[in-house]
C-alpha cells in the first residue's frame, strides 16, 4: 500500500470513530471562534436646536429662525429635534397662545421630516401651553424610541407642578428605559434646563434657573453617567456650550432666534446643531446662520464677563414691563 493511501485510511478510521462517539466536531473549530465583530450600526444624520421662540406673544416667528430652517433643509437630516422654547407663551388667552404654535408648526413642517421637541418653560408657562404642546406635537410629554440602531429620550423639565425638574414618575420611567437600552450603540437625550448650568451653575434662587431641585439633578446627572449616555442636549440659555463630565458630553443649543445671552465670541450666535452618526463614532457641528462650520471645541464657554456684557429683556408676563436678567456670579 502507497504511503498517501495509507494516511487516507488512517483518516477514514479516525472520521468513523469520532461520528460514533458523537464528537463529530473533532476535526472543526468552534464556529463562536469563527464569528465576526457585530457590524457597526447604520450612518445617518439629525439636526437639533433649541429657544427659537420670539421676544412677545404677539411677535411672528423670528426670520432668523426662518433661514436657519431652510438651512436645516440643506442638511438631508432624518431626524429633527428642539430642546424647547419654541413659542412665546406668557399669555393665559388659549386663543393667542394657540396662534402661537400654529405659527410655529407651520414653519417646522417644511421639513417633511419626523420632528420632535422637549417641553421649554415658554411652552408649557401653564395648563393651557402644555395642553397645547400635547395636542400640536405630543400626547405624551415624556417618550423614546429608537432609530438605526440608536436610543432617542425626550424628557420634560417643565411638567406643571414639577417645572425645573424631573420627578415622578417620570425619574422611574426614566431608570427603566435606560436599563432596558444598554444595547443600544449611542443614546441620546433631549431636556429644556440643562444639568450642567452655565449661567446659574448652583441653582440659586433669584436668579436665571436651571435645575430647581439640586439633588434632583445630580440624581439625573448620574443616571446619565450610570447608564454611559452619548449626548445630553438642553436648551434654556440662548448661547452655544459644549461640557463633558464623567465621560458624557452635555450640549446646551438655545440660540435658535431667542435673544443671545452672551457675545458671539462665546457662543452667543444663531445656530443649530447638527449630529452625525458613523458607526460607533459621532461628529458634532455647529453651524451658524450665515452657513460658517464651527468644531464645538473651538467655541469657549461664557464667563461671567461675557454674561454681563449683554444686557437684554425680560418681558414679565402680559404687561409688557420689561427689566433685566440676574445673571449667577
Amino acid at each position: 500500500m502507497s504511503r498517501a493511501l495509507r494516511y487516507l485510511s488512517i483518516l477514514l478510521i479516525l472520521t468513523l470513530l469520532a461520528t460514533s462517539l458523537g464528537c463529530s466536531n473533532l476535526f472543526y473549530t468552534d464556529s463562536n471562534s469563527l464569528r465576526k465583530p457585530s457590524a457597526p450600526p447604520p450612518d445617518f444624520r439629525f439636526v437639533i436646536f433649541g429657544d427659537n421662540r420670539p421676544e412677545n406673544p404677539m411677535d411672528p416667528q423670528p426670520e432668523i429662525f426662518k433661514k436657519l430652517i431652510a438651512q436645516i433643509e440643506l442638511e438631508r437630516p432624518v431626524l429633527v429635534f428642539s430642546t424647547g422654547d419654541m413659542v412665546t407663551g406668557k399669555t393665559t388667552n388659549e386663543i393667542i397662545y394657540r396662534r402661537q404654535y400654529r405659527d410655529f408648526l407651520e414653519i417646522i413642517q417644511r421639513l417633511k421630516v419626523p420632528f420632535h421637541a422637549a417641553v421649554g418653560n415658554h411652552d408649557a408657562a401653564n395648563q393651557i401651553g402644555q395642553s397645547l404642546y400635547q395636542e400640536y406635537l405630543s400626547e405624551r410629554l415624556y417618550y423614546s424610541f429608537d432609530y438605526k440602531g440608536s436610543h432617542f429620550i425626550i424628557l420634560d423639565t417643565e411638567i406643571i407642578g414639577q417645572a425645573g425638574r424631573i420627578g415622578e414618575p417620570q425619574i422611574s420611567w426614566l431608570k427603566e428605559d435606560l436599563e432596558s437600552s444598554k444595547g443600544a450603540s449611542h443614546i441620546f437625550i433631549f431636556m429644556h434646563r440643562p444639568p450642567y448650568s452655565i449661567m446659574n451653575p448652583h441653582s440659586e434662587r433669584g436668579k436665571h434657573m436651571p435645575f430647581t431641585d439640586v439633588r434632583n439633578r445630580d440624581q439625573v446627572r448620574e443616571l446619565m453617567r450610570k447608564y454611559e449616555v452619548g449626548v445630553v442636549f438642553a436648551g434654556h440659555e440662548h448661547f452655544f456650550n459644549k461640557q463633558v463630565h464623567d465621560g458624557v458630553t452635555y450640549i446646551i443649543t438655545g440660540c435658535a432666534g431667542a435673544f443671545p445671552y452672551t457675545d458671539e465670541g462665546h457662543g452667543g450666535f444663531y445656530h443649530y446643531v447638527l449630529v452625525e452618526v458613523k458607526g460607533r463614532h459621532i461628529n458634532l457641528t455647529v453651524v451658524k446662520a450665515t452657513g460658517e462650520r464651527i468644531d464645538p471645541d473651538r467655541i469657549p464657554t461664557p464667563s461671567l464677563q461675557s454674561l454681563t456684557k449683554i444686557r437684554f429683556p425680560i418681558i414679565s408676563g402680559t404687561s409688557g414691563r420689561s427689566g433685566h436678567l440676574v445673571l449667577s456670579r
